[in-house]
């Protein structure tokens, strides 16, 4: 708990804003891409921090539907295939944010319970 008073928030706040894309997703880091691990990263850490703006979260909501396919799952980055990985990041940002309404959950469920198989639970 000492560590997290130790840490320079208006330094980091200054970083994840440089991280942030227009579009409304995060690069890892300087000139890197913008995906959806970016994104789950950044939010994690702000609100770890309590460093969570109107101002961060800016945007964040469209691209997290943005990146959500046809099939319920989420991607990497907008128009690109579902993954378990990714669709854990882009669930996890909305909800770190309270913006679960920026998908569409039912669909998100659908493609969740067809991704169980007997062998893995």
């Amino acid at each position: 708990r000492r560590i997290l008073h130790a840490l320079d928030r208006q330094t980091m706040y200054e970083f994840l804003m440089r991280m942030k894309n227009p579009a409304g997703g995060f690069v890892m880091h300087n000139e890197g891409e913008t995906d959806m691990r970016g994104t789950y990263c950044a939010l994690a850490t702000a609100s770890m921090l309590h460093i969570v703006t109107d101002e961060l979260i800016e945007g964040v909501p469209e691209y997290i539907r943005e990146c959500q396919a046809f099939d319920g799952g989420i991607s990497s980055e907008p128009g690109t295939e579902s993954h378990g990985g990714y669709t854990f990041c882009g669930l996890a940002a909305a909800a770190i944010i309270g913006r679960l309404d920026c998908l569409d959950v039912p669909l998100l469920l659908h493609w969740l319970a067809h991704r169980q198989m007997q062998e893995e639970g």
